[in-house]
């Protein structure tokens, strides 16, 4: 944002704005993530088998994106193909229209 003043004089503002859906650990919500750890295939599994659409996303902790997904009928379980992964520790955030969900996982 620009800000001018009556002389003329202006000033450059950086505003930084976030706005988040509510954040949820996805065993509160409901649904299992296993096994964990995890060698080459990660299973997602609510317990109502939900058909709602929805996204996952895998990241670091840095917050770097490995792979995501959007899934159009999630009744059973979705199964998450992570054997090129390095191991190490990620995070999964299942996401729909109003709900953000985050689980934790170790990749073997």
């Amino acid at each position: 944002m620009t800000i001018t003043d009556a002389n003329a004089c202006t000033k450059v503002v950086c505003v930084e704005v976030k706005m988040e859906v509510g954040t949820i650990n996805l065993e509160e919500a409901g649904w299992k993530l296993f096994p964990n750890p995890a060698k080459d295939l990660l299973t997602l599994q609510h317990s109502n088998n939900l058909h709602a659409k929805l996204s996952w996303y895998i990241f670091d902790e840095h917050g770097k994106i490995y792979l995501k997904a959007k899934e159009n009928n999630t009744k059973g379980n979705i199964n998450i193909a992570i054997d090129n992964l390095s191991p190490g520790n990620y995070f999964i955030q299942v996401q729909d229209a109003e709900t953000k969900l985050i689980g934790k996982f170790v990749k073997k």
